[in-house]
């Protein structure tokens, strides 16, 4: 616009937005949120309803919508029933953003069934709640975090270079303030080799503050191609510009907090922070973030208010980059979102940061995660060792495998007992310690 400043350069990110006509209110809610991003010539945003008359509207779709650097989806029953959004528009813009040259960022407008939708796995805005489920009075500021969260993956993401040029989308997992921690494409496969390999070459790497209450299992055993799927979700997913999320599901005893330590001991050297909290209970929580405070050495970490060391501990999270917070034993949403004194839940975590700016790893009993109120769909459940897993195990803990020592060498002489009580293992759903 003319008079008003423009943000660093005079090329705004251009920003394709995809809804369904009915949704006509909450696009145009939506636009009026983002109006100083837009005047501030941040973002240049653009919606069918912009088609001249006389236009081959179609071709004009396509044409904004290759052309975007920013795609924003209006998730609702009405958009899930549109050809046109779901089979064509959200179609090429997940192409689009899995090849790296876009990103995409799913926004809750009203409650429909999207948990299995193709883009589940992103990270949505704003959290696990659709703006219509937020009270007439918080609506507001609903689309407010809406906004911040965009502003933070714009700026981290996708300011302008420093000719004055975009920094295109394939770029992802390049910026360490985007909290994708500057990892070479060839360490974010999903290839345990390269998990161990890595963790071997750096011993020596920790982060600056690391409060992991447990020793590292030397006797960690079969769960490789789960710690493998961890680290891809959370440290090479393209929509980890907002912050990544991931939950790790199972029986109790079955070894998922055993995951979460082994998983913070391979990735330590990737981490300014690795921060680890009780979550069982909302006591132990709150005693979880005192301690936290402590750590962090925070101004607040002594105030008679817990809400305050709460909030000052929360305020850390929104505010510094690659951390990795640890919630164990995540059991009841209602431990994250205590009721307020009239007895009404809260519409915001005083835990969790509104906008992360790290990793969260979650460990639950929990299979149905939508009841956590954080928009994640789908948990990595753990199941029991497989028969030779277990005995593997068993057989390294009575050192009798050993780097030297093959499977087959170790089970062909005074096995028997060993191999007899292999089929029962899987019954056994005990985390090994």
């Amino acid at each position: 616009m003319p008079g008003t400043p423009v943000k660093n350069a005079t090329k705004a990110i251009k920003v394709f937005c995809s809804y369904a006509h009915a949704d006509e209110e909450w696009r145009q809610k939506l636009e009026m949120h983002l109006s100083l991003l837009i005047h501030e010539g941040t973002i240049e945003l653009w919606y069918d309803r912009k088609i001249r008359p006389g236009t081959d509207w179609a071709r004009e779709i396509d044409d904004h919508l290759n052309g975007a650097e920013l795609i924003l989806l209006l998730i609702s029953s009405k958009f899930m029933n549109s050809y046109y959004c779901q089979g064509i528009e959200m179609k090429r813009a997940l192409e689009r953003h899995h090849a790296g040259i876009a990103y995409v960022v799913p926004i809750l407008i009203s409650s429909c069934d999207w948990e299995t939708a193709p883009f589940a796995q992103l990270q949505v805005l704003p959290g696990g709640k659709f703006i219509t489920e937020w009270s007439e009075r918080d609506e507001n500021a609903a689309f407010a975090l809406v906004v911040k969260g965009l502003r933070q993956l714009i700026d981290s993401n996708l300011r302008l270079g420093p000719d004055g040029s975009l920094r295109k989308p394939a770029q992802h997992g390049s910026d360490k303030r985007a909290g994708q921690n500057n990892i070479p494409e060839s360490q974010t496969q999903d290839n345990s080799q390269h998990l161990q390999a890595r963790d071997n070459s750096q011993q020596q790497s920790w982060p600056l503050v690391w409060n992991v209450p447990f020793a590292r299992n030397p006797f960690f055993t079969g769960r490789e191609e789960l710690l493998a799927q961890v680290s891809t979700q959370l440290r090479s997913s393209p929509g980890v510009a907002l912050g990544q999320m991931q939950a790790i599901s199972g029986l109790g005893g079955i070894g998922k907090t055993q995951l979460a330590i082994e998983y913070a001991y391979r990735q330590r050297q990737y981490y300014q922070a690795i921060l680890w909290a009780r979550a069982d209970a909302l006591d132990t929580l709150n005693a979880s973030y005192s301690e936290l405070a402590t750590l962090l050495d925070l101004p607040q970490k002594n105030a008679e208010k817990q809400e305050i060391v709460v909030q000052a501990v929360k305020s850390w999270l929104e505010t510094q980059r690659n951390w990795l917070l640890i919630l164990d034993n995540l059991d009841e949403p209602g431990v994250l979102f205590p009721s307020i004194h009239n007895g009404q839940p809260r519409v915001l975590s005083p835990f969790l940061p509104d906008i992360p700016g790290g990793h969260l790893l979650i460990t639950t009993r929990a299979t149905d995660l939508a009841s956590l109120g954080l928009g994640l769909a789908h948990p990595l459940p753990v199941e029991t060792l497989s028969p030779q897993q277990g005995a593997s195990l068993l057989l390294q803990r009575a050192n009798l495998l050993t780097s030297s020592n093959t499977w087959e060498t170790a089970t062909s002489h005074g096995s028997k007992p060993v191999t007899s009580i292999r089929p029962g293992l899987t019954s056994l759903p005990r985390a090994p310690v």
